[in-house]
C-alpha cells in the first residue's frame, strides 16, 4: 500500500502544496526491492482444455499489444520461448531506463542533474558491456559504443526539456505489479509513479522511440491504462493521469483514465484472454500481415512469408488464401478520455 501522505516522517508534508522535493528513496522500491503484498507468487503455468499449446501465465502491456498486432508473433515470443535478434534500439531504451531509474532511485530533489544522469548513462554501459547479452551480441567496437552513448545522453538531454526532475515526488521506480482481474493474471512494470501534494498519483512511461502520429495517439495509451488498472487492483488508487514522455523530440502526451476507460480495458482483457485460451485449444494462432512485418525478426518462420517455414508452425498456418486473417475476436474498444500533447 502506498503510504498516507499524512505520515510520510521528515519530508514537507504533502498536505501543503506546492510539492517541490523529494526523499532520498522513492516510497516504493523498485522491481529488485519489492515489499511484501507488491506482488503476489506466479501461478502455474495453465493449460486449456484439450490444449495444443500451454497457456502463458499472465498478461502484461507488451503480450497484449503483441497478440493484437499478430497472433503467430505472440506464440513465437510467449508460449514457444523464441528470442528476436537484439537491436541497438532496445538495448539504447535499456540504458536510457536504467541511467533515468538511477537519477530518482539514488538522488534526492536538488542534486538531480543532466551532468548526473548522463554519468549514470556511463556507468551503465560500462556495466553492460560483458555482462548484457543483447549489447554483447551486437557486437559494438568502440566508435559503435561512443555511438551509442551519445545517443541516449541526447535522449535524456530530451528528457530534461520535458520536465524538471527536481519537482518531482517518486512514489515508485520501476515498480512490478500484478493482479487477477476477471480470471486473468495481468502483470506490468511501472517506469514511474509520481504523488503530488494532494497525494494524487501519476504514471509516468518513458518512451526513446518517435512519438506516434495523431491518428495512432489512442493506441498508445492501451498499455499505460492497463497500469492504471493494476494500480487500482493492487493499490486501491487510480492514477489521476497516465502520461508518455518521447524523449526523442521530446514531447508528452497525457491523459486521465476514465471509468469508462477502465471498464472498456477490463472487457477489452477478457476478450483477448479468451482469444489468447481459444488459440492454445487448438484455435491456432495465425499470422496478420502489416506494416510492423518489416520491423518482425520472425518473418524467416512466419508462412506469410516464407513458404519453407517449419513442420512445427505449419501446424498452427492458415489455409492457403488466409494468411491476413487473425485469430482475434471482436474486442471492444477503449475510450481514453481526453487526452492532452505537450511539445508533440
Amino acid at each position: 500500500m502506498l503510504p498516507d501522505p499524512g505520515q510520510l516522517p521528515a519530508e514537507p508534508p504533502l498536505s501543503e502544496p506546492p510539492l517541490s522535493g523529494s526523499p532520498s528513496r522513492p516510497l516504493l522500491p523498485s522491481a529488485s526491492r519489492l515489499q511484501p503484498g507488491i506482488t503476489s507468487t506466479e501461478p502455474v503455468q495453465g493449460q486449456g482444455l484439450g490444449s495444443c499449446h500451454a497457456l502463458p501465465r499472465s498478461l502484461s502491456p507488451s503480450k497484449i499489444a503483441t497478440f493484437k498486432d499478430c497472433p503467430l508473433s505472440f506464440k513465437f515470443s510467449y508460449i514457444d520461448g523464441l528470442k528476436e535478434a537484439p537491436s541497438i534500439h532496445a538495448v539504447k531504451g535499456t540504458l536510457v531506463h536504467r541511467a533515468l531509474e538511477r537519477l530518482f532511485w539514488e538522488l534526492p530533489a536538488g542534486q538531480r542533474s543532466l551532468e548526473r544522469a548522463c554519468g549514470f548513462a556511463e556507468s551503465e554501459l560500462d556495466a553492460m558491456t560483458g555482462d548484457d547479452p543483447d549489447l554483447d551480441a551486437l557486437e559494438l567496437d568502440d566508435s559503435g559504443l561512443a555511438a551509442l552513448l551519445r545517443q541516449a545522453k541526447a535522449l535524456i538531454d530530451g528528457y530534461f526539456h520535458l520536465e524538471d526532475p527536481d519537482t518531482i515526488y517518486p512514489a515508485g521506480i520501476e515498480m512490478a505489479l500484478e493482479a487477477d482481474v476477471g480470471g486473468t493474471r495481468l502483470r506490468g512494470i511501472i517506469d514511474r509513479l509520481d504523488m503530488d501534494g494532494n497525494g494524487n498519483l501519476t504514471i509516468t512511461d518513458y518512451k526513446t522511440g518517435r512519438a506516434p502520429s495523431s491518428g495512432f495517439e489512442r493506441a498508445r495509451f492501451h498499455g499505460v491504462n492497463m497500469y492504471a488498472l493494476l494500480c487500482e487492483e493492487v493499490i486501491g488508487i487510480r492514477p489521476a493521469k497516465v502520461q508518455l514522455l518521447y524523449l526523442q523530440q521530446p514531447c508528452v502526451l497525457s491523459i486521465g483514465p476514465s471509468d469508462q476507460a477502465i471498464r472498456a480495458m477490463r472487457k477489452n482483457i477478457s476478450a483477448l484472454w479468451n482469444a489468447v485460451v481459444k488459440a492454445c485449444d487448438g484455435g491456432g494462432f495465425l499470422p496478420r500481415i502489416s506494416g510492423l512485418c518489416g520491423w518482425c525478426g520472425f518473418k524467416d518462420l512466419c508462412p506469410a512469408h516464407n513458404s519453407a517455414s517449419p513442420a512445427t508452425v505449419a501446424s498452427t498456418t492458415p489455409a492457403a488464401g488466409t494468411a491476413t486473417r487473425n485469430s482475434i475476436p471482436a474486442i471492444p474498444g477503449t475510450s481514453t478520455g481526453n487526452a492532452t500533447t505537450a511539445g508533440c
